[in-house]
């Protein structure tokens, strides 16, 4: 099992890659298509790659370009804040099916078994 952004995420197909990810935090970027060649090239067997995820934050504000943000607490409390209402929990479950059908998730997520 293994995560990974996702190189054709909505965020990044909106922004742009170099809005959204990129060094220090991954050096390879990786879209479902392409990790499952590397991942059968590498002698593995993917039994499922899906996407998933969203971060609002991301997707609706720019930051500058001499500054990269740090979403991780109003994302940690947007999260905290969606798992313990209802019409939010319904709308995350909803949103997570769109985006594992459309591969759009920015959350790449893979199980697969060495051959």
């Amino acid at each position: 099992y293994m995560t990974t952004p996702n190189a054709n995420s909505l965020t990044v197909l909106l922004k742009g890659i170099g809005e959204v990810l990129g060094p220090p935090d991954h050096l390879w970027i990786w879209s479902p298509a392409a990790l499952r060649k590397l991942l059968w090239h590498t002698g593995f067997r993917p039994v499922k790659i899906w996407t998933e995820g969203l971060n609002p934050y991301k997707l609706l504000t720019r930051p500058p370009k001499s500054a990269r943000p740090n979403y991780l607490e109003r994302t940690e409390r947007l999260r905290d804040i969606s798992s313990k209402k209802p019409l939010l929990i319904w709308l995350k479950r909803v949103s997570n099916f769109f985006l594992s059908a459309t591969s759009l998730g920015e959350t790449l997520k893979v199980i697969a078994i060495k051959q």
